[in-house]
């Protein structure tokens, strides 16, 4: 009989992964790691003397794909209670937070499509993924939680590194031109370095995209469309998309480096500690399984099973205000994603044409994009496009999508979150 396991922590990075581990490993015993599985086992003890069993996992790449199959995984082999996606994350300049600081996920944004104008602008879809009940109940109290029983989560973690306030040193360190963005980091970290404190704790929304943001241009477009974003990490939307409402997810992620700063090492590694302190203090508190225990949400096994990944073709709307769809498989993956329309019926037409047109060879149109990788388009009989697939490293990979699409697309059932 497999042993039950209370709480999932997720992690990316190794660095990230070796924090939690020291934390976990430090006072408390088991440490028991089955063979050919990406996780180890830890038990610990809560302030209120009760177990918990802690499995401790890491995913060897970044990106919402990979996260999203992992937390699958997860969810199959561990059945957890809770999922922990612990580690770092870019901050957006703030008078609030900065450096070091950690960010615990209120919502999360999931901005990975984007759209190009014909002027070259690139802009985005917001797409918030729906967060289990008992999650949210959890984040509503977790102020008072932290004031109580997790005040001392930042006391024994390392003196936070320094930062030089004068302004040509200062001014040779932010990266971007834009004089508005300049000044909001400069005050940013006027406010926040401008005397000795310990790392805090802040609760927020945090954007999740493919896309590694370096460019401030990036972040104005996905500010413009969800103003409260403090935080951009690679892999929270595809752990959610998993997870879903069939057990609570939250990101806890220290920021290593603020956007149109320049990255120094010496702030990853602080905030992968100062992510695994207010992780390690949270799982002590209790307060985790105490409120999975008193959720009154807390689905049926018959809800979770209904809720669990199946193939669906999902429609909502786009930045640029057109209706699309998309094709996702049995393990939450995307398939492919519909060209725009401008009504939501031309958008149920183009849903109704792939259902016919999926099972048909001769309507595949397989291609090869400029960086060498292969994708393929569904056309209607007018030889129209209907949708068009994620690119693959492989030919056999595209095929294996175009099955995909054969045997999900004509039965898959029809999501509106338009």
């Amino acid at each position: 009989m497999k042993e039950k396991t209370d709480i999932c922590i997720v992690t990316v990075k190794e660095d990230e992964f070796l924090e939690v581990k020291n934390l976990l490993g430090k006072t408390h015993g088991s440490n028991n790691q089955a063979q050919d599985q990406p996780w180890l086992f830890f038990s610990i003890k809560t302030i209120q003397e009760n177990e918990l069993k802690i499995a401790l996992a890491r995913i060897p790449d970044q990106g919402t794909k990979k996260s999203q199959s992992f937390t699958n995984r997860v969810i199959s082999e561990l059945k957890p209670s809770w999922v922990l996606f612990v580690g770092i994350a870019g901050g957006i300049a703030s008078e609030d937070f900065s450096l070091g600081d950690v960010v615990v996920s209120k919502r999360i944004c999931d901005l990975t499509l984007e759209v190009s104008k014909p002027d070259g602008e690139r802009t985005y879809s917001l797409r918030e993924e729906s967060i289990h009940g008992t999650a949210k109940n959890f984040i509503s109290i977790l102020p008072a939680i932290i004031t109580d029983q997790m005040k001392d989560w930042n006391k024994n973690i390392e003196k936070r590194p320094t930062i030089n306030l004068e302004d040509g040193i200062l001014d040779k360190k932010i990266t971007t031109k834009n004089a508005v963005w300049k000044g909001k980091i400069k005050d940013s970290l006027m406010h926040n370095f401008g005397k000795k404190r310990a790392p805090k704790a802040i609760i927020g929304a945090i954007a999740s995209s493919d896309r590694l943001v370096k460019d401030i241009k990036i972040t104005e477009s996905w500010i413009t469309v969800a103003r409260e974003i403090l935080a951009v990490d690679m892999e929270l939307t595809g752990a959610l998309e998993a997870a879903g409402n069939v057990l609570p997810l939250i990101g806890i992620k220290g920021i290593s480096d603020i956007v149109g700063y320049k990255r120094n090492e010496e702030w990853t590694i602080f905030a992968c500690k100062s992510a695994a302190a207010f992780t390690y203090s949270l799982l002590c508190s209790g307060k985790l399984t105490m409120s999975q225990d008193d959720a009154t949400d807390e689905p049926t096994q018959q809800e979770k099973k209904k809720h669990m990944p199946t193939p669906k073709i999902k429609i909502f709307i786009g930045i640029d205000l057109q209706f699309y769809f998309r094709l996702s498989a049995a393990n939450g993956e995307p398939i492919f994603t519909s060209e725009g329309y401008t009504s939501k019926s031309g958008c149920k037409n183009g849903i109704d044409s792939v259902k016919k047109n999926a099972v048909k060879d001769e309507q595949y149109k397989r291609k090869k994009a400029s960086n060498g990788e292969f994708y393929f388009n569904l056309v209607a009989v007018n030889g129209e496009v209907i949708g068009k697939s994620e690119t693959y490293k492989t030919e056999q990979g595209r095929e294996k999508g175009i099955e995909a699409v054969k045997s999900t697309a004509p039965d898959a059932p029809v999501e509106d979150a338009a």
